[in-house]
């Protein structure tokens, strides 16, 4: 179950990276990696929004008893709700910049790798 968290966490950490990356077309854009390091808040409440979605979905309970259709069911409603979430986060605290590109493409790309390390 915790290796399906940390995994989950990692590849949030990896696909931010990615939607930052095709968003501005650089890595090393500083200016925009220090203003979301700048909001702790954000990033602690789009981890405990992810996982705490993850564990009411039941998606760190044994694969072995779903079928691929219900883990990438379950994986999709995740990404849906917890986009909605953030997006209503950054629309209650101003100062938590994260525009909707970033927010679609981090949001997609997560749906796609969590889906792929479970059905794997």
């Amino acid at each position: 179950m915790w290796l399906l968290a940390l995994a989950d966490t990692a590849g949030l950490a990896a696909v931010a990276w990615l939607a930052h990356l095709l968003r501005f077309q650089s890595v090393v854009r500083g200016e925009k990696w220090r203003e979301l390091l700048a909001h702790p808040g954000l990033i602690a409440v789009a981890v405990a929004a992810l996982l705490g979605l993850a564990v009411s979905a039941e998606l760190y309970q044994p694969l072995a008893l779903r079928r691929p259709r219900e883990i990438v069911l379950r994986v999709g409603s995740v990404g849906a709700v917890w986009g909605v979430a953030i997006a209503l986060a950054t629309y209650l605290v101003p100062t938590w910049r994260f525009g909707r590109g970033l927010l679609f493409i981090t949001t997609s790309a997560w749906v796609v790798l969590a889906a792929a390390v479970r059905l794997a």
